[in-house]
């Protein structure tokens, strides 16, 4: 038996019906909904006022008390969660990995800041999406075209580079010396940005679930190899856009 029956006369409309069936088969009691976002009195308050359910009368319940959504919170829990997640990262590369000893030398180069702008662009325009669908009813926008045509420019650049070199040299430009270690190590470092990005999520309310868990994880691959970077030797433009 429901825990909160709403008793209607024989003059509610459909729309009181409705209601009423709602909160029966969901089988919500007061108890239950004092947890909620809203302050909705005792339970002997709530008792008394069971013969007189009507629509009215729940929309003023559901509508008092309420607080405005602060944006800045969300934006603080980004922050929060990505922050925390790079460092953990961070700490892992250095700790267990190691920063290249080129790496002084590295930052001198072009090449070195394509790479991080092509895994830095892709972090943010995945994190913009993920924004997206963690909350309802949003639409993505250009934000998938923006990671679509990051990773175009890289395969034309890759391929430009690959096509100039000397067949003797087009293995070494696919592969480098790292292939075979590199998305190990890469998922290592994602993976505590990946629980960073979940953890975002659980406050919010996404509610195409796979979407969204795949765009957290493909937002922490990105923002992993940013980290990676700072211990990986490859810099041609083919091995980073494969």
């Amino acid at each position: 038996m429901p825990l909160w029956p709403i008793e209607r006369d024989d003059t509610s409309g459909p729309v009181d019906r409705e209601i009423g069936n709602f909160l029966s088969a969901l089988e919500i009691g007061p108890t239950d909904m004092s947890h909620g976002c809203n302050r909705w009195g005792t339970r002997r308050e709530l008792l008394a006022m069971r013969p007189f359910m009507r629509t009215e009368t729940l929309t003023a319940i559901l509508a008092s008390n309420l607080e405005p959504a602060v944006p800045s919170r969300k934006g603080r829990r980004y922050a929060l969660g990505i922050l925390v997640g790079g460092l953990v990262a961070l700490l892992l590369m250095g700790g267990i990995l190691k920063v290249n000893p080129a790496l002084a030398h590295e930052v001198t180069l072009p090449a070195f800041w394509v790479r991080e702008l092509y895994c830095g662009g892709l972090g943010v325009l995945s994190v913009c999406v993920l924004a997206r669908l963690a909350l309802p009813g949003e639409r993505l926008g250009l934000w998938p075209a923006g990671i679509a045509l990051i990773v175009l420019l890289m395969w034309i650049l890759g391929a430009v580079v690959l096509l100039s070199a000397g067949p003797q040299s087009r293995v070494h430009l696919l592969l480098g010396t790292t292939a075979r270690v590199c998305p190990f190590l890469i998922a290592f470092l994602a993976a505590p940005l990946f629980a960073a990005l979940v953890w975002i999520l659980k406050g919010l309310a996404p509610t195409r679930l796979r979407l969204a868990g795949a765009t957290a994880g493909f937002a922490a691959g990105s923002l992993g190899s940013v980290v990676y970077a700072l211990h990986c030797p490859e810099l041609a433009p083919p091995f980073i856009a494969t």
